[in-house]
């Protein structure tokens, strides 16, 4: 009896040493290839971990878009939104009865004083328009140019750049003399549109106590 009981045990631990091992190489050997069916669940799971694994590679391999690509979709949303913005922009402002030209600038731009100057030289009336340094809400009718001085003249011709806003206004209005027209006044008039105009912003904003004080005037022209 002991013998038939220890037979019958090792047959048993035979058995149940069998049946790990095809446990095992069902777990490791895919379904189809065994040829029956998969475990409950795990059908289920291994398509949906094999999709998150795949969107999870292809997220982290996508390449990214480069500065030059990044620009040129901008520039697609910027001509899509482009006929909404000359449906919103505004019309020049035509100067008043009296007036040679409408000019568009800011109080502290000395571009600006440079064709204040020359219209008093050739005493040529000009009304003012103070622009907003933020939003430029005023000048919305000039699309490509951004910056002042801008000039509107009586006859509804738009000029800008400082330079040719005066040489028109001269030829418009030819001064008597040549203290402001004459050689020696333009090469003068030249030098400060380019070197000492461009240095004098800078050094009125040398600080912060500085630039606020050169720029208080637009809290009293453009109250929030």
């Amino acid at each position: 009896r002991a013998g038939a009981s220890a037979a019958r045990q090792l047959a048993l631990m035979r058995r149940c040493r069998r049946s790990s091992q095809s446990t095992d190489t069902t777990r490791t050997v895919s379904p189809q290839a065994k040829g029956t069916p998969a475990p409950a669940g795990r059908a289920e799971l291994a398509p949906t971990t094999a999709r998150r694994r795949a969107q999870l590679r292809a997220s982290t391999t996508a390449p990214r878009a480069t500065p030059m690509q990044a620009a040129k979709r901008a520039a697609t949303v910027l001509r899509s939104t482009q006929p909404y913005l000359r449906r919103l922009s505004a019309q020049p402002t035509p100067p008043p009865k009296g007036a040679a030209l409408n000019l568009y600038g800011y109080a502290i731009c000395p571009f600006c004083h440079l064709v204040r100057a020359a219209a008093r030289a050739v005493e040529a009336p000009v009304a003012l328009t103070e622009v907003n340094p933020l939003t430029k809400a005023e000048i919305a009718f000039s699309e490509k140019h951004r910056k002042v001085p801008i000039a509107v003249f009586d006859t509804g011709d738009v000029v800008v750049e400082s330079s040719t806003i005066v040489d028109e206004l001269l030829a418009r209005r030819p001064p008597s003399d040549d203290a402001f027209a004459g050689p020696d006044a333009r090469h003068w008039a030249s030098w400060a549109t380019a070197d000492l105009a461009t240095m004098m912003y800078p050094n009125i904003t040398r600080t912060y106590a500085e630039c606020r004080a050169a720029l208080a005037y637009a809290d009293d022209a453009f109250p929030p």
